[in-house]
């Protein structure tokens, strides 16, 4: 297994120095660089070791994945470009998780967020098969602000639904987790399973591991390991210092696969 985090072009040097194997570009970042932006994140990630292979946080609104709003060709127009984008990084699967694109409006049918999804994750399939970018469907706990797709087994539904030969998913054991599931799932998922992201629970929002948040967390990293899982096992932090946190958190990974 591979250990990595997501984080920012910016903190590139520092993933590195804490000794990370990989770090994970958002995709909502890597669609807002500028081109001299991006042109200078390809020489960093082209210079350096740290393995670049997923994106996650796809996109945000305006760019709707299911819900009010939803325009496949708003879609096709966002995914064309951090798709070709991450083609030139070397990006080969693209995390679909994005809270805020599949809000399901209150009255809203679950039949019309589902087809609307469909459609979704057809076109992204389309476009990802065109850049070597494979599909990877996220379950997303409520406690992010999520009403959709929010447990492991809805992801698979859909996943299965579908049949699509480039989509797969993200298994997030913070949001698993917060949704009270247990690591069953994981065995269910087997090699559906492409990326795998972890975070500490900081009064319900993502952080770094600390020992005291992350010690419920060994019998999912050990389902993992059951399954011969080999991917990269991401954390996703929306608070904390990377500066400070990215060391201890790694420890804290390291001895969780043991």
């Amino acid at each position: 297994m591979k250990f990595g985090i997501c984080a920012t072009i910016a903190d590139y040097e520092t993933v590195k120095q804490a000794g990370y194997d990989a770090i994970a570009l958002a995709g909502k970042d890597i669609a807002a660089m500028s081109d001299s932006d991006f042109k200078q994140a390809c020489a960093v990630v082209s210079a350096g070791s740290l393995r670049l292979t997923n994106l996650y946080a796809f996109c945000t609104p305006p760019t709707i994945l299911a819900g009010a709003g939803h325009d496949l060709q708003v879609l096709r127009q966002y995914t064309e470009k951090v798709f070709g984008r991450s083609k030139e990084l070397g990006i080969c699967y693209a995390g679909i998780g994005s809270p805020p694109s599949r809000v399901r409006p209150e009255g809203f049918p679950l039949e019309q967020m589902n087809a609307q999804m469909a459609d979704s994750l057809k076109l992204l399939c389309e476009v990802g098969d065109k850049y070597g970018v494979e599909i990877l469907l996220e379950a997303v706990c409520t406690q992010s602000n999520c009403s959709y797709i929010t447990r492991t087994s809805e992801a698979l539904e859909m996943i299965s639904s579908l049949k699509l030969p480039n989509l797969n998913l993200v298994y997030d054991i913070y949001h698993a987790f917060m949704m009270g599931e247990g690591p069953e799932p994981i065995l269910e998922a087997g090699s559906l399973i492409k990326v795998a992201h972890v975070s500490g629970n900081v009064g319900n929002v993502r952080g770094f591991l600390t020992e005291t948040n992350s010690q419920e967390y060994y019998p999912y990293v050990q389902a993992l390991k059951k399954i011969g899982y080999t991917g990269e096992l991401n954390i996703e932090p929306n608070s904390g210092d990377i500066t400070k946190e990215a060391v201890p958190s790694l420890g804290i990974l390291r001895s969780m696969y043991k």
